[in-house]
């Protein structure tokens, strides 16, 4: 991140912090504030984490993924599981 791009997120983060302090409190200390920005962070960036890192896992065969009742299902793969995988892409890649 450059100056100018730190500059821009540090003006973000104050916006959020005003509309915190208007909305919630007159007065807090560093670590609740720290902690409330993070827990927030977190949460609006969690889904979009998580599914990087399931995908991670699903292209290192360490999980497998199925639709169940139109549900993402994640599970972990068993050595028999991934025998079956082999065979599969194999009769794929000969097709």
């Amino acid at each position: 991140m450059n100056q100018e791009q730190r500059k821009e997120y540090v003006h973000i983060v104050a916006t959020e912090l005003e509309d915190y302090f208007h909305n919630n409190a007159r007065a807090t200390d560093l670590e609740s504030l720290t902690n409330w920005w993070l827990a927030k962070n977190r949460v609006r960036e969690a889904p979009k984490l998580i599914r990087e890192a399931l995908d991670e896992l699903i292209l290192a065969r360490k999980i497998g993924k199925r639709i169940y009742q139109g549900r993402e299902i994640f599970e972990r793969l068993s050595s028999r599981k991934n025998k079956l995988l082999d065979a599969e892409l194999q009769l794929g890649l000969q097709k």
